[in-house]
């Protein structure tokens, strides 16, 4: 997972480095699964905040990958609870959209967040293993990313959805295992074989047929002296 903070995105460049700040965060942009759009809950006027949500929502990104878009209302700790769910509304009907109420230093609507960017994901992967037919939404409603799916007690934040996942994550589990064990035991030989064992494992859950990438091997090899 990687994060990029767009903070290079504003609604007018003024000079050659902000076009430069500016064009690295659309690109950033264009290529994200997961969009979390906010805006401070506290201040007097939205104006910007308005023109750059015109610029992720205009042409400009236009033809990109479909991407999971998340509206969230920051600094709520800010203002009393009774003004907060009038900005809420205000934001709403400005934006179109509805707004997930935070506040970092309160700790408010955090875990809520964490949970809709989780199930957006799952949305996401969903919709790639299935473009079609997908889960009903009441399905996707009860699924969570550390449920254990698939009969394996997966790490949080592994996604098992088929039954064949289930025995590839099974597979590359029980060898990274044994993986550490031996390697515990200075058996490195067979160490680089269960690595490979549960890399192979992981790569069949695409079912795609790919070799061993051979640079994992060569870092091996390089760190131990392993006969061959």
């Amino acid at each position: 997972c990687v994060l990029f903070d767009c903070a290079g995105l504003t609604p007018s460049p003024t000079n050659i480095l902000d076009e430069l700040a500016q064009q690295a965060a659309i690109e950033a942009l264009q290529n994200s699964s997961v969009v979390i759009f906010c805006v401070d809950i506290s201040k007097p006027d939205w104006a910007e905040d308005i023109a750059i949500w015109q610029l992720i929502e205009g042409p400009r990104l236009a033809g990109t990958q479909p991407k999971v878009l998340i509206v969230v209302a920051t600094k709520c700790d800010l203002r009393s609870k009774d003004e907060s769910a009038k900005r809420l509304t205000r934001l709403s009907d400005i934006f179109d959209a509805g707004f997930l109420a935070t506040s970092v230093k309160a700790g408010t609507g955090i875990a809520s967040l964490k949970d809709t960017i989780d199930r957006k994901l799952i949305d996401l992967a969903l919709h790639q293993l299935h473009p079609k037919e997908g889960l009903t939404p009441s399905a996707r409603a009860g699924l969570s990313p550390s449920d254990n799916w698939c009969g394996v007690a997966l790490p949080e934040g592994m996604l098992c959805i088929t039954a064949r996942h289930r025995q590839r994550a099974r597979e590359a589990i029980e060898n990274i295992s044994e993986s550490i064990g031996e390697l515990k035991t200075g058996n490195d030989e067979v160490t680089a074989m269960m690595l490979r064992a549960a890399y192979q494992a992981v790569s069949n859950i695409e079912q795609q047929n790919l070799d061993f990438d051979e640079r994992i091997l060569e870092n091996i090899f390089s760190r131990f002296c392993i006969g061959k």
